[in-house]
């Protein structure tokens, strides 16, 4: 119980301190749909839940993993069973895979980061980006996509390193937005620096 205590201290402390902060005020006056725009049939972080959060105005917040094959998918578990009904880990899967994963029993499946990009890019709506850093071949493809999709002012990164904490925070895509430790909601460019 104290340590609950504590770890909620630290988050409203960390919520409170940063109130101010430019990065935090970025995200205000936007709406966001939670893993797209979902419900009613509608599997979460599906590509009809992103065409729904674009057709309605909204940017989407929603989690990216690293494929086998090096492609990036969206979804938020990495493993299957709760959205799909089948056993495995969303990062053992290839891009082709993808598809033989239905999600919630419907004939939506789990989306390539590349074809959400494609959903958003062209639109003025922002995508808010949760990734759990465990490889520097995630981040050079998250921001290899991006770059070629030229959607670095629609992109923000919350990035976290809990299974490797000696990632370099400045691997990140130069030019987004991102929220990591300390960093929070800083720009990266080429200068930044520890």
């Amino acid at each position: 119980m104290d340590k609950v205590l504590v770890v909620l201290a630290a988050i409203l402390l960390a919520v409170m301190g940063r109130r101010n902060h430019a990065g935090l005020k970025a995200l205000q006056g936007w709406g966001y749909a939670h893993r797209g725009l979902h419900g009613n049939g509608v599997p979460e972080n599906s590509m009809q839940a992103f065409r729904l959060a674009v057709e309605n105005g909204y940017g989407a917040e929603l989690d990216v993993h690293l494929l086998a094959d090096g492609n990036l998918a969206v979804i938020h578990d990495s493993k299957l069973m709760r959205t799909t009904g089948m056993e495995g880990r969303v990062e053992d899967l290839t891009a082709d895979q993808l598809k033989d994963y239905r999600l919630e029993g419907t004939e939506e499946t789990i989306p390539t980061f590349r074809e959400v990009l494609e959903a958003f890019v062209g639109t003025d709506l922002v995508l808010v980006c949760h990734i759990d850093v465990y490889s520097d071949a995630l981040m050079q493809q998250f921001g290899a996509l991006i770059e070629e999709f030229g959607c670095q002012d629609q992109i923000i990164a919350f990035l976290e390193f809990g299974r490797d904490k000696t990632y370099n925070y400045r691997n990140c895509p130069a030019g987004i937005g991102f929220a990591a430790g300390n960093c929070a909601g800083r720009k990266v460019d080429d200068s930044a620096t520890a």
